[in-house]
């Protein structure tokens, strides 16, 4: 596990999940994903799940950093093969999470929200094509 406080990020084989927790802003959240994703050895495509349980800066963002945040993984998405997994907690984090899987599945990546990490997790692997990418195609 890497820590970026307060997000953690797991890459266990093709299945990375980011873990947000308290408060962060936006920039930490692009700098947990770009230092991953573009590590040498990061396995595109991967099974994304952002776990956003603990995330108490998704109850206060306002609504132009929720889409920001869907723009900027929209632009990234082909490392996760265009498909994310979200895990929430509570009536509105549902509810928020929804909004954004929204407008990044109008953007053509196939997103999930989930109450259930492992259900996410399962759901995030099942989707992925058989072999990662070489690193030319990346």
């Amino acid at each position: 596990m890497v820590f970026y406080m307060p997000i953690a990020v797991t890459v266990e084989g093709r299945l990375v999940t980011f873990r947000c927790t308290g408060s962060y802003r936006v920039d930490e959240l692009f700098e947990a994903w770009d230092r991953v994703t573009c590590a040498v050895d990061f396995p595109a495509p991967a099974a994304c799940v952002l776990d956003m349980r603990a995330s108490d800066s998704v109850l206060v963002r306002p609504v132009v950093e929720l889409r920001k945040i869907a723009s900027f993984f929209t632009q990234r998405a082909e490392v996760v093969d265009r498909r994310v997994a979200l895990v929430v907690e509570g009536k509105a984090r549902y509810g928020l999470m929804r909004m954004a899987a929204t407008w990044v599945e109008l953007n053509g990546v196939q997103a999930n929200v989930f109450r259930d990490l492992s259900e996410a997790q399962r759901w995030a692997l099942s989707r992925l094509p058989d072999r990662p990418a070489t690193a030319e195609r990346r």
